[in-house]
């Protein structure tokens, strides 16, 4: 009778992609357009945020014919409007893109995200990007965007509002610009 050889494998199993997330993990987040539907206390500052972000044409153009497929982990806390705010400005973005799919994870439901993402808690809102290898390339975090010299005259209505969302425009297209430049 022929022995039977197992082979052995060492260290713990692989993580599963998207930083551990896999894909059956993704359906616990939301598009934006059913996290609007449930932000009720929130919903008019979310559609206003979005609405209102501004996207120069040259970001638009190149967000159009973006060439690789990115999935977007939000982790935010729902109750949070400075949160939600950066949420809605980020998907503004991302829908200038087919290639861009996000989903949004509100922190309390998502325990084992928070410890990952955002483990102080105070780091929150996270915007976590994987790309087709499925490999977190970037991570983006409210407090780390910082309001860029603009040509916005400072006090006009909405001014700072104006400067915090062309900011983010300015630092989520940098990330994805470098990242589809990693292809060639």
């Amino acid at each position: 009778m022929a022995k039977i050889v197992l082979p052995l494998r060492g260290g713990p199993p692989p993580e599963p992609p998207f930083g551990g997330l896999g894909e059956a993990g993704w359906v616990r987040g939301f598009t934006f357009y059913d996290f609007v539907q449930r932000a009720e206390q929130h919903r008019a500052e979310l559609e206003s945020a979005f609405r209102e972000c501004p996207l120069p044409a040259a970001v638009v153009a190149s967000l159009a014919s973006f060439p690789r497929q990115v999935r977007v982990l939000a982790l935010l806390d729902a109750g949070d409007p400075a949160s939600c705010r950066f949420i809605a400005r980020a998907e503004r973005v991302f829908t200038h893109s087919a290639r861009i799919w996000m989903r949004a994870f509100d922190a309390p439901a998502c325990a084992d995200l928070v410890a990952r993402y955002a483990p102080q808690g105070k780091d929150l809102p996270v915007l976590v990007f994987f790309g087709e290898d499925q490999q977190e390339f970037a991570r983006h975090r409210l407090s780390d965007i910082v309001p860029a010299a603009t040509d916005i005259e400072p006090g006009s209505p909405g001014s700072a509002a104006k400067a915090e969302a062309l900011a983010l425009v300015h630092a989520l297209h940098l990330s994805l610009a470098t990242y589809a430049a990693s292809a060639s």
